[in-house]
């Protein structure tokens, strides 16, 4: 499903394939935007924003470089302060009282961390062609400028484009929400289970603006989905723009270092792309030495099934089973995490453990960071030597699927299995 979905949302506006992660990244943006229920304008935002990098980039590729990486550095802080945030009001349902100011925080935190970053692209666009605000002579500097400056630059601009119109990326947010909620704490509860939000000058103390603001239960659900849907759209025309043109993030180097979470949460994803469970990851602050667990799982259960999306088109589904060498996949899952987030001068000592569906452990190996060089040298490596132990000599069953049109299962099998590798087969 999410496969079909990122064909929806994505694959029309491809130039490029992307790698194996990104393609995992999109099939779950996809899945996210389904569930965020993102429309034909979204996507018309989505390729809005993208052109606003490519105009960036034409002037100053190098400098559009500096500001995308230093955009893609942030997200994973980013995440992380909605993540908690978005926790802590889950906990408050049923409970209104509590509730209400949770929702008006996680708005703040909405504001002042996803949409602060994700709109630093449209705000510098309106800076150096509109000149409503005074961006950063750095302009990867932009990025930490408040959430509210980006809004209020974007919503001057009147003047509709022939590529989209700047309304589509300011909506569900509001300066006035922001700061009499969780900005300065000017709202008050009351008996009808809705909260009041009183918008003053903070220098005189008179009321300005919308003056008064009442928001129910409601009202504040439909305003957070109206901001992960303006924060999916900027997102994504940014991820677009980065596949599409992978030479403007080359251009440029990281400067922030990566958290160990940050390291964690992407292997786990990449590893759960080869049917990889990690069940462990550690690091030490220095990074010179990392321990891993994985384990082995089906990542798909049920065979010979259907498939029908919310607009009525239905697919059949070809269950497929790979057969994969287990020392091959975990030194691939290592040499995507040496590669992508540690320098290679500087590779730590890794220590991993495998185990298979039934929990047994299967292989218990550590490489040093020295003979892990060969592994990440140009052209796949060579494979390295261990330190102690060895991987498991076995092979495990990678299941995946395939959608075909709905009634046509057994003529697309046969071209399906005449295209299938020797460790494949159809399930």
């Amino acid at each position: 499903m999410k496969e079909g979905l990122a064909e929806k949302y994505f694959k029309p506006y491809l130039k490029l394939k992307p790698d194996p992660e990104v393609q995992t990244f999109l099939f779950d943006s996809a899945w996210t935007g389904w569930c965020l229920d993102i429309s034909a304008e979204h996507l018309r935002g989505m390729q809005f924003v993208e052109w606003m990098c490519l105009k960036l980039a034409a002037d100053d590729k190098g400098d559009m470089g500096n500001l995308l990486v230093a955009v893609l550095e942030e997200q994973h802080d980013a995440i992380a302060r909605v993540d908690k945030a978005e926790a802590a009001l889950r906990e408050l349902e049923g409970a209104p009282e509590k509730w209400l100011p949770a929702a008006l925080e996680v708005y703040k935190v909405y504001f002042e961390s996803e949409y602060r970053l994700w709109a630093t692209v449209p705000y510098c666009f309106v800076c150096k062609y509109y000149g409503l605000a005074t961006a950063p002579e750095d302009r990867s500097a932009a990025v930490h400028i408040g959430g509210g400056e980006k809004f209020q630059a974007l919503k001057k601009l009147k003047v509709t484009l022939p590529q989209g119109d700047i309304k589509t990326l300011i909506a569900g947010f509001d300066n006035e929400i922001r700061n009499a909620g969780a900005g300065h704490d000017r709202w008050e509860l009351t008996d009808s289970k809705t909260i009041v939000l009183n918008v003053r000058d903070p220098k005189t103390g008179q009321l300005k603006g919308s003056e008064r603001i009442e928001l129910t239960i409601q009202d504040l659900r439909e305003l957070l989905m109206q901001c992960r849907r303006t924060i999916w759209t900027l997102k994504m025309g940014v991820v677009l723009f980065s596949v599409n043109n992978p030479a403007a993030a080359g251009a440029a180097t990281r400067t922030k270092a990566f958290k160990n979470k940050e390291i964690e949460s992407y292997v786990e994803a990449y590893a759960a792309s080869r049917s990889f469970k990690l069940r462990k990851f550690t690091c030490d602050p220095e990074k010179t030495k990392v321990e891993i667990e994985l384990q082995h799982f089906h990542s798909v259960r049920g065979t010979g099934g259907a498939l029908l999306y919310g607009s009525g088109e239905r697919f059949d589904l070809i269950g497929i089973e790979f057969e994969e060498a287990y020392s091959a996949q975990v030194l691939s899952v290592l040499r995507y995490m040496l590669t992508q987030y540690f320098e290679k001068a500087k590779l730590p000592d890794v220590a991993v453990k495998v185990f298979d569906l039934a929990d047994t452990c299967i292989g218990d190996v550590e490489y040093s960071g020295a003979e892990l060089l060969k592994l990440v040298a140009p052209g796949a490596g060579a494979i390295p030597a261990a330190r102690r132990g060895a991987l498991s000599p076995g092979k495990y069953a990678h299941r995946g699927e395939v959608k075909v049109p709905f009634g046509k299962r057994a003529h697309f099998e046969a071209r399906v299995r005449a295209t299938l590798p020797s460790n494949a087969r159809i399930i």
